[in-house]
This record gives structure tokens, sequence and C-alpha cells, in this order.
């Protein structure tokens, strides 16, 4: 698997712009999901291993593992960053600074008696707190959440809290984070519904859907400074071939009703918040596409190609897409990371 990246300018007339290519690691990957999230400093892509970047593409520091190089690690970033991976009958997670450089150990978040009932962990950071969340299919479909303090990594209160679900989560469960509140997401038989919580891990108001219609299937969630919001593909249906979203302000109102983003065989969606709003990537013909988004709903300009080749496979390597800005005041430069065909070493391109 090869991965590229691809750094865009939002500004009032957006340009994008490919650089050469720059290897990541050379770990030889199994089935993973890409990953990739900003801060101010610059970006952390999550493969196999963990590896930070400065904002023009230049690494920063060597990869790091997290115990296993075959597995899937969930990871976010603010001032601080969170990384989960599951492996074997272990959730485990680590915390870095804004630098990259972990602080404490790798320690064990859950363990997980039937692994194979086991979604994969999605995690969520702001400078105060940092949700990691999973879902257990058996017997039950349940979600779970730890919440930890981001400065510290300590735990926020004792126990774990969880969701119940009927049907099962088909889709597992997603959760962003604005600087006020976390937004947890649940597909449970290809239906989203979402609910709020407080940064000290209390629920706020009750659970309401996303989608209205049509079945849902993979699905994100980024979270901005004034609203959320949540994208799906769907693969069964009038609709099939499709990518939808939802935006929702961050009291846990829904602003308007769902939109088309994509269509003609759109899948694998993927979205981070900007300073400006918000950026979508999807795989579509083996190829990544993208189009940005206001900060609560409207496109802004017209879609675009967002891959230097055609994917490897976008079933196993969706894109990814992540953001980073030295102030909110400043553009956003996007990574948006894709899967080539050229082999299984992860590597990268900056944009200038």
């Amino acid at each position: 698997m090869i991965a590229r990246f691809l750094l865009m300018c939002i500004a009032t007339a957006h340009c994008y712009k490919l650089g050469t290519p720059f290897q990541i690691n050379s770990q030889v990957m199994q089935w993973t999901q890409l990953g990739a999230s900003g801060n101010s400093n610059g970006f952390v892509v999550a493969t196999t291993v963990i590896q930070f970047y400065n904002p023009d593409g230049t690494s920063r520091g060597s990869a790091q593992s997290m115990g296993s190089n075959e597995d899937t690690i969930a990871v976010a970033s603010s001032d601080y960053t969170i990384a989960a991976q599951r492996h074997g009958y272990y959730l485990s997670a680590m915390f870095f600074d804004i630098n990259g450089l972990p602080y404490g150990h790798l320690f064990q978040v859950a363990y997980i008696s039937n692994p194979s009932t086991c979604t994969n962990p999605s995690v969520a950071t702001n400078p105060t707190a940092s949700l990691i969340a999973w879902g257990m299919n058996s017997p039950d479909s349940v979600a779970y959440f730890r919440l930890f303090s981001s400065e510290n990594g300590n735990p926020i209160g004792n126990l774990q809290f969880n969701v119940t679900f009927k049907p099962m989560l088909s889709f597992g469960v997603k959760v962003s984070a604005s600087s006020k509140v976390f937004m947890a997401c649940f597909n449970a038989g290809n239906h989203i519904t979402a609910q709020m919580l407080s940064l000290e891990g209390k629920w706020l108001g009750s659970q309401f859907p996303v989608n209205d219609g049509a079945d849902a299937e993979s699905f994100e969630v980024a979270s901005g400074s004034k609203a959320s919001l949540v994208v799906w593909s769907v693969t069964g249906g009038p609709l099939a071939g499709q990518i939808w979203g939802q935006f929702i302000d961050l009291n846990g109102v829904r602003i308007g009703g769902n939109f088309r983003i994509a269509l003609n065989e759109a899948m694998y969606p993927s979205v981070t918040s900007t300073t400006t709003g918000f950026q979508v990537v999807w795989s579509r013909f083996r190829w990544a596409f993208s189009q940005s988004f206001g900060e609560r709903g409207g496109a802004i300009g017209t879609e675009f190609m967002a891959s230097h080749f055609t994917m490897k496979s976008p079933t196993n390597y969706p894109p990814a897409v992540a953001s980073s800005s030295s102030s909110p005041s400043s553009n956003s430069s996007i990574l948006f990371v894709t899967s080539e065909p050229s082999g299984r070493i992860a590597t990268g391109v900056p944009l200038s």
C-alpha cells in the first residue's frame, strides 16, 4: 500500500499543488484504515504506526509503534494527540504532546473478551479531555466510552460508560470533539443516531436521528467551532453509490436536512473541520475526490480530484483527510491520504 498526501490551501480562491513523494515508513501492512489528524503544529498520520509531520510535509521524529504492526490505529489531535489501537484481546492507547513526543506509556483501556465482535476504536480530543469509543456486538450491541484528561492522560471517572443497542452496531461508533462538547454517533442497523456528551462525561439531551431515509453504511463525523458534520455512504437501494451529510449544531440540533455530497459510485467518506468549515473526501472508481463546505452548511466551490493515481483498493484502504492551521484566523492546510497501487510501503506527497 502506498499512501500519498496532498496539502491544499483554503483561501478566497482555492489552490492545489502536489509535491514530490517521500517515505512515511517501511512497515509491511495488512488490512488497515488510513487515518490522519492535525493541529497547529502540523499533522499526524496513522496506518499501523504513527508518524508526525510539519505543516510543510517534512517528517518530525521517527515512526511510533503501539505494539502491533498489523492493526488499525485511530488518532485525533488538538493541543495533544491521542492514539488508540485494538490488538488481540486488548484495546490500548497512548498520548503525545504537540511536538509528537509521547508522554506517559502505552496503557490498556479495556480487555476485549471476544475480539471478533469488537469494532475499531474511535477517538476525539480537545485541550481539556479525550474520548475513546468502541463497540461490541455480542451478546448485545454495546457502545463503550472512556474519558481521559488530555493534559496528563489520567482517567476522568473510574468506570467506562456504555449504551446498549438493538439491532447491532453494524458500522460501529464514531466520536468527535469541539472546544465545548463531544458528539457520539452510532450506526445500528444502517441508521445513524447521535448524542452530545459533556467534557465531564455526562450525556446531554437524548439520542436523535441523523439519516432520515436510505441505509447508511460507512460513516464519519467531525466537529468545528460552530457545528458538526456527519457524512455517510449509501450502498443499497435507489441512492446506492452516493455520499450524504447532515450538519448538527453544538447543542445537538440538526441544521437543515440531509443533503447529497456526491454520487456516481461514491463511497467511504472521511471528513475534517477547517478554519473555514469542513473538508470531505471519498473514493470513486479507485480515485479520491473532495469537496469543501462552510461552517454551518453550503458547498464551497465544486468537487475536485484529490489523488495522484488510481488507489490500490478503496475498499480496504479508503482515503482520509486532516487539516492544520497555526491559528483560528489563518487558512488551513489540508492533508489527503490515499492508497496507491505500486506497493505496500507508505509514502507521502506534500503540497507547496
